[in-house]
């Protein structure tokens, strides 16, 4: 094995025998040192020091102009936390997202440039949101909401459906000035109505109709 190739790896000696195998140190093209198990150098599972892969990213980066200064957009952030939240088990996240169910459609997952051409730029002070938060990130469920607005569409918030148009509870009082306690009371009992501005407004729970077309 000494004084052979691979990839950007020439081994130099032995390092070490594993109950994983024989390691060997090797010397990368760019200069640095890296032990390297022999069925990693033979199969081509390993052929840097990780430079070549830091290398292949950053021309992918370049290729779509989604880096400045060596740092991503914000766009590519976003495509790359939405996919790590989905797949990483390491991810603090992951409970919450992958660990649930919540995937990403294959037209994202696997192209970037996919991603941005469906959402296009993200606006200042917005980030990515699911319109059904227990869908997953399809085009059809996805847009770029502000904090506020993302407060709003949690879990835990109460969609309520008036006049055929569905809202979270929250904007409903912001619209008609009235007390979410009030609402909230007429909900739960089902079936009542609340009169504002000489205008009966019929209150129901949501359907989740709005979320059939988010999974995937």
């Amino acid at each position: 094995m000494v004084g052979k190739k691979f990839g950007r790896l020439t081994v130099l000696r032995l390092s070490e025998k594993t109950v994983s195998g024989t390691k060997w140190v090797c010397a990368c093209d760019c200069g640095k040192n890296t032990s390297v198990t022999t069925s990693k150098l033979k199969s081509g599972g390993t052929k840097s020091c990780g430079c070549l892969a830091s290398e292949m990213l950053s021309r992918r980066n370049f290729k779509h102009g989604h880096t400045a200064g060596n740092k991503f957009t914000p766009e590519y952030h976003s495509w790359a936390s939405m996919i790590t939240r989905c797949y990483n088990q390491k991810s603090k996240s992951y409970k919450s997202h992958g660990a649930k169910g919540v995937g990403v459609c294959d037209r994202w997952r696997n192209s970037f440039e996919n991603f941005i051409a469906d959402m296009g730029p993200r606006p200042p002070g917005h980030s990515l949101d699911r319109i059904c938060n227990t869908g997953s990130y399809t085009p059809k469920n996805c847009r770029w909401a502000t904090g506020v607005v993302q407060a709003r569409n949690r879990s835990s918030t109460l969609f309520v459906t008036v006049g055929g148009s569905t809202k979270s509870l929250m904007e409903w009082c912001d619209i008609y000035g009235v007390k979410r306690a009030r609402i909230r009371s007429m909900v739960e009992k089902r079936g009542m109505t609340y009169s504002a501005a000489d205008e009966s407004i019929a209150v129901a729970p949501a359907t989740k109709s709005q979320c059939k077309n988010a999974k995937g």
